[in-house]
């Protein structure tokens, strides 16, 4: 079946929402992991991600830190790619929310559009549910604190468990918690908390005292930097940014943080390069069950389904809806 069919995707929806409901807003995962941040809808970019840094499976863990739709063209594709391999792999892939996961971003920079050609409004009702109870951060390792945007007054004591206990489904809020965690950024030259408007902007200061109070080495946040990542706070912050030649038009770099198990960490640097890859294609291929590899650009080149070699189930979509279109 074709994963462009509404009802599939409903069905699809439907199951990855019962995952997230049962999920605490905090998450707690343990390395290897690899952290990838910004995908903005940029389905050829995080194809390349995959590509390059080995498709998620259970020894390959993930950890995505939102901004995954809007402004690029391909958000549903996208953000239901990554819902498949979260029912794939429920505890090896890992997605949080950041700013462009809320009600107002969606509509403003193109996923809501998106959604409404293509197939309705209903449908971006239901995948605003589903990121609505969506995680907003991680820790890894107990020692890598990893939020789509930053740090708020209100867990500056190291104390985490306010955003555990944060109540869901929510939007975006105008401030507080989940506010700062999505919208908050590093600044050059602040040494406290500084608001502007509805914005929040916090420095060098900030950021080395949560590390000491909660335990941890670093903080790991998402937006665009033109290198792929930037540290910031000597080192106990790096912002990282997904996808290389962001929206077709820049040459930036993108990056993947890879951590091991001892917390050591290195980074994988994707260069900028121009493809043209079908929307839905790997999807479909999945869908479709195809036995080992879909081809690209008439063979110039290759994804693979599973980076273990073995050839992958018949198609783990067609299991995954028939299986939750049943219950």
């Amino acid at each position: 079946p074709s994963v462009t069919d509404e009802g599939h995707i409903r069905i699809i929806l439907k199951a990855v929402l019962a995952i997230f409901s049962a999920q605490p807003m905090l998450v707690r995962r343990a390395g290897p992991i690899k952290i990838c941040g910004t995908i903005h809808g940029d389905y050829e970019g995080l194809l390349r991600i995959l590509k390059t840094c080995r498709h998620p499976s259970t020894e390959n863990p993930y950890l995505f830190l939102g901004n995954i739709v809007g402004r690029g063209r391909n958000s549903i594709a996208s953000l239901t790619l990554l819902f498949c391999y979260k029912l794939l792999y429920p505890d090896a892939v890992t997605i949080l929310r950041a700013k462009s996961e809320g009600a107002q971003m969606c509509r403003s920079y193109g996923f809501y559009d998106e959604i409404k050609r293509l197939f309705n409004i209903k449908l971006f009702k239901f995948f605003m549910q589903v990121i609505y109870e969506m995680p907003v951060c991680c820790v890894v390792n107990e020692a890598i604190f990893c939020v789509g945007s930053g740090l708020s007054p209100e867990i500056m004591g190291g104390d985490l468990s306010g955003i555990a206990e944060a109540q869901r489904p929510c939007d975006i809020p105008n401030s507080g918690l989940i506010h700062d965690l999505m919208l908050a950024y590093p600044e050059q030259g602040t040494s406290v908390y500084r608001l502007y408007g509805n914005d929040c902007y916090y420095g060098e200061e900030v950021v080395t005292a949560f590390c000491q109070a909660a335990g941890m080495d670093l903080v790991v946040r998402t937006s665009f930097v033109e290198d792929g990542y930037s540290y910031f706070a000597n080192r106990k912050l790096i912002t990282i940014f997904g996808v290389p030649n962001y929206t077709g038009e820049l040459d930036n770099d993108g990056a993947v943080l890879a951590v091991d198990a001892n917390s050591n960490r290195h980074l994988i640097i994707i260069r900028p390069a121009i493809q043209l890859i079908e929307p839905f294609a790997l999807i479909n291929y999945f869908a479709r069950g195809y036995d080992r590899q879909y081809f690209m650009d008439e063979g110039v080149d290759t994804v693979e389904a599973r980076p273990n070699g073995r050839t992958p189930p018949r198609s783990f979509l067609s299991v995954i809806i028939c299986s939750y279109s049943t219950t």
